[in-house]
């Protein structure tokens, strides 16, 4: 998964790319939102940018996660499906 694979949401791939530039990722970063959201998208295509060697200034060459899983290297992306909110 690359960002230019996601339509839209150009400020917070912009974020995360900053955040990567200037070495300041969060120990755990929290993608939220509604059924049908970009979210999951968004943390594979974040995740495969950290990983790949031959990135640009704003995506990734998109074969890091394939590198990364012929290596062996785990890369932890958890998704945890919205439980429903009925009596919250």
């Amino acid at each position: 998964m690359r960002f230019s694979d996601i339509p839209g949401l150009d400020n917070e791939k912009k974020r995360l790319i900053d955040s990567f530039k200037s070495n300041t990722i969060h120990h755990a970063i929290l993608f939220s939102g509604q059924k049908g959201s970009a979210n999951l998208s968004l943390s594979l295509a974040f995740s495969t940018y950290i990983n790949c060697e031959q990135k640009s200034e704003i995506d990734s060459f998109g074969d890091a996660m394939n590198k990364l899983e012929e290596s062996g290297v785990s890369i932890n992306v958890a998704s945890f499906l919205g439980a429903a909110t009925t009596g919250y």
